[in-house]
């Protein structure tokens, strides 16, 4: 697929509907990316103090501020018409819009411009279903944490790169180097990843190391089968898994 038909189907596909941009991008037949910016995003990018879930950012860690606003800059210029982001919305965290709207206005201008929160809330049953078609396709998972003894979803574990907790403060440079060489040699490949704002470092990275691959941050969707329940939604009886996302 040339760049040009490839930004005509982009512009064509993103609606900003929160259930149609989702079954938008979980069927993408064309290598892509999909990064997502949230509140521990923006921390990074700012150089904020902020405590996420196995993981910390702390505000004289400019490495990985200098890391994260890098990583911006490679989706703008290495196949930008592939490279598509979620960004929070105005329902759920309005300030945080605001800034990425700024942040992103060209991404907007360009029409690449989705939810962070599409994997959650309405879409969480979805989402859930998705990934588990996804073991078909043999991706490959970048996350963090130890395997449960009591998983019944051990090929996340045979397939992964399994990175420390507290990432964004870890020497992880020898893993960077095999994600990178694993993006490098794959062709078409899934690769789903699952490493909070480093997520945002990394997907970039490799974006620029092979762009014919699959790069999908997915975030707390692996959780359950890593972590336990760690977000609300998780819950059948939860708010959220009836909130629809609108307005990004």
């Amino acid at each position: 697929m040339d760049g040009s038909l490839a930004l005509s189907i982009g512009n064509k596909m993103i609606t900003k509907d929160f259930k149609k941009d989702f079954d938008i991008i979980t069927t993408m037949t064309e290598p892509f990316s999909f990064t997502r910016y949230a509140d521990g995003e923006h921390a990074v990018m700012v150089g904020k103090d902020i405590v996420g879930y196995d993981w910390r950012m702390t505000e004289n860690n400019v490495k990985a501020t200098k890391e994260i606003n890098d990583g911006v800059e490679i989706l703008r210029t290495v196949n930008p018409e592939r490279n598509f982001i979620g960004v929070s919305c105005p329902c759920c965290d309005e300030p945080k819009h605001t800034f990425f709207k700024v942040k992103f206005a060209d991404f907007f201008a360009a029409n690449r411009i989705t939810y962070s929160n599409l994997f959650v809330n309405s879409n969480y049953d979805s989402a859930e279903k998705w990934f588990k078609d996804m073991i078909i396709k043999r991706p490959i998972f970048l996350i963090n944490g130890k395997k449960k003894e009591d998983s019944t979803f051990n090929f996340i574990f045979k397939n992964s790169i399994l990175f420390p907790s507290n990432i964004l403060e870890a020497n992880i440079s020898s893993l960077e180097d095999q994600a990178l060489t694993q993006a490098r040699k794959s062709k078409r490949t899934y690769f789903l990843v699952a490493l909070g704002p480093y997520s945002e470092i990394i997907i970039p990275k490799m974006v620029k190391e092979n762009y014919d691959n699959f790069y999908i941050d997915v975030g707390s969707l692996v959780d359950p089968y890593i972590h336990g329940n760690t977000r609300d939604y998780h819950n059948n009886n939860s708010q959220f898994r009836s909130r629809v996302c609108n307005g990004v």
